[in-house]
């Protein structure tokens, strides 16, 4: 294909969820942007269906590439497989069990060569419950406005809680992704600081159409926490310091490098230090105290 139509890797990393992967295979070779590469990465599942399900797929599309891990790796070590097995100029993770309406690819691709100054390019996106009803659709206007996409405003948004950490699923210039994924870190919202710091590095734009659906996995607190587990919470299930640290330690060892804007380190520091941790924290105390009710009243 010509310069015009340049090729996509869409890498998909999977375990065992061959039903959400045969869902995620059909969107994805259903795109009217044809120029792909299909990488799926398959981390050690037990059992033959998830193979079977891409090797199918594989009669009919010679874009599908598929490996299987020797052993499970785990899940960044899956990520990091399929996008250093990639060749196209762009670049996405597919998760097994998303959904994307069949122009998706393409109109990413026509925002970011509409945008030149951008590595990455997302759509608004529809959450559904595992029963198919709507949960949310989250959508960012603000990123096509462009006297308010330099980085210090995005960057801001994010630590105060916007969700553009499902940025990760958009498409990339995938030079700037391959360079840049050393500096995801190893802690707790780790797709969070990754996207802050490529807010600080490159400019995001927004096409402002719902193409992607994720579903949203509802799992109830008495699920979640057994009354046994109680005593539990307050230590591996309640990072508190040690969730502050890690955060910390992940921002101020990989931003320094990236990040063109340097006049904006402190600033970034001083709200990541305040935004994640105080955020998580009071997440985990409302559910502490709900927890704390249903076992005082159910006793």
């Amino acid at each position: 294909m010509s310069d015009e139509v340049p090729l996509v890797s869409v890498g998909i990393p999977t375990y065992n969820n061959p039903k959400g992967l045969g869902r995620t295979l059909e969107c994805i070779t259903g795109q009217t942007y044809l120029n792909l590469e299909i990488i799926v990465s398959d981390n050690y599942s037990p059992g033959p269906e998830t193979e079977h399900v891409v090797r199918e797929f594989m009669k009919k599309d010679s874009r599908l590439q598929y490996f299987r891990q020797e052993e499970n790796k785990g899940a960044s070590f899956n990520f990091r497989f399929v996008l250093e097995k990639a060749t196209g100029k762009y670049f996405m993770w597919a998760a097994d069990d998303d959904q994307w309406n069949s122009d998706f690819i393409n109109e990413l691709v026509i925002s970011l060569k509409s945008h030149p100054d951008s590595s990455l390019s997302m759509c608004a996106i529809k959450r559904i419950k595992e029963d198919g009803e709507l949960f949310d659709i989250l959508s960012f206007p603000y990123l096509t406005n462009n006297k308010k996409k330099d980085t210090y405003f995005v960057a801001k948004k994010i630590v105060a809680g916007e969700k553009l950490n499902i940025f990760v699923y958009g498409l990339f210039y995938h030079e700037f992704l391959k360079n840049f994924y050393r500096y995801w870190p190893n802690a707790i919202a780790g797709d969070r600081i990754f996207i802050l710091l490529v807010s600080l590095s490159t400019k995001i734009t927004f096409c402002n159409k719902v193409l992607h659906t994720r579903t949203v996995r509802s799992t109830s607190i008495q699920e979640r926490y057994k009354m046994e587990d109680l005593g539990k919470l307050y230590s591996s299930k309640f990072p508190g310091i040690k969730y502050f640290f890690s955060c910390s330690h992940a921002l101020i060892k990989c931003n320094a490098i990236p990040i063109e804007k340097k006049k904006y380190i402190p600033i970034l520091i001083l709200l990541l230090l305040y935004h994640l941790p105080i955020g998580f924290v009071k997440e985990q105390m409302k559910r502490a105290i709900k927890i704390f009710k249903r076992c005082y009243y159910d006793s």
